[in-house]
């Protein structure tokens, strides 16, 4: 019976430390997932940006050729 006890308890401890390392690895999985969100919406802000100063030199441009 102690036998028994002793192997389940072992095999809780290994159990514990599994998924204290698969609860570790989704930490490190979701902090690369926001970085990479960050990266995305950093370079799609600049690209609108960047087509948002041209439209608006081109309309500049346009009203003072009108004038």
């Amino acid at each position: 019976m102690r036998g028994e006890l002793t192997r389940i308890q072992e095999e809780n401890r290994q159990q514990a430390a599994k998924i204290r390392e698969l609860a570790s690895e989704v930490e490190k999985l979701k902090l690369e997932k926001d970085r990479a969100v960050l990266i995305i919406r950093s370079e799609y802000e600049k690209r609108f940006n960047n087509l948002l100063e041209q439209k608006l030199e081109e309309y500049f441009k346009a009203q003072s050729k009108e004038k």
